[in-house]
């Protein structure tokens, strides 16, 4: 029972962060972040419908960008790609958008 508090926090927050997109964009920013780390986050910023998470995305993207020379930013950039790609489909898209 601790385990799913813990991971249904985690989800949480970043839920707060993570775009829900439309359309054909979630496999576009998921595959986008697989071989040009960080542009799927940038562009995922672009197409968002809530303005608040534009800004996360931009700075999150620019960090992928930066990091991913070191292997950290394109691990970071597939997970996150992944993440907007659960959030936008499936049971994801039924979750409430979270305010930030």
């Amino acid at each position: 029972m601790l385990q799913f508090k813990h991971e249904l926090q985690i989800f949480k927050t970043f839920n707060k962060y993570v775009p829900k997109l439309k359309g054909k964009w979630p496999l576009t920013v998921l595959l986008l972040n697989i071989f040009l780390p960080g542009v799927g986050t940038l562009v995922a910023g672009c197409v968002t419908s809530k303005k608040k998470k534009v800004k996360f995305c931009i700075i999150f993207g620019l960090l992928q960008m930066l990091l991913s020379v070191v292997l950290f930013g394109w691990a970071w950039s597939v997970f996150w790609g992944v993440f907007m790609f659960k959030r936008s489909t499936g049971i994801g898209k039924f979750v409430p958008d979270v305010n930030v």
